[in-house]
């Protein structure tokens, strides 16, 4: 498994490392949105900093935003932090973003993350 979740006390901290498959990628994405607490929850962050390596492709990222649409219509108040370094996940996270209505941004680091979600993401 090529990625950690972390429940925090308004949202979810996913820190991926190493080398991320697609199929990992969605199985981070969906215990999220459908934990019993996700109606409650403001913010994902998702940490991209130690990947050195993956395999998503645009039909992940596709199908982890259809997965989002419902998932918006239980909890519209999610706020989604991208941080990397990484142009081509920039790039395929972008595509997530003309499919979705949350906000998404990215950031260099988990603590410009972290003042972008504001009080919600101190843990």
């Amino acid at each position: 498994m090529a990625y950690q979740i972390t429940g925090e006390k308004f949202g979810v901290y996913t820190k991926y490392f190493g080398f991320v498959t697609g199929e990992e990628f969605l199985q981070s994405v969906f215990p999220g949105q459908s934990d019993p607490e996700f109606e409650r929850w403001r913010y994902f962050i998702k940490d991209f900093l130690q990947v050195t390596g993956h395999s998503v492709g645009p039909k992940d990222i596709k199908v982890a935003a259809i997965h989002g649409l419902g998932a918006e219509i239980s909890n519209p108040n999610i706020k989604i932090a991208i941080v990397t370094a990484d142009q081509g996940i920039h790039d395929l996270v972008t595509g997530f973003t003309a499919l979705t209505h949350y906000p998404v941004d990215f950031f260099d680091t988990v603590a410009d993350a972290r003042v972008w979600m504001g009080q919600l993401a101190n843990v």
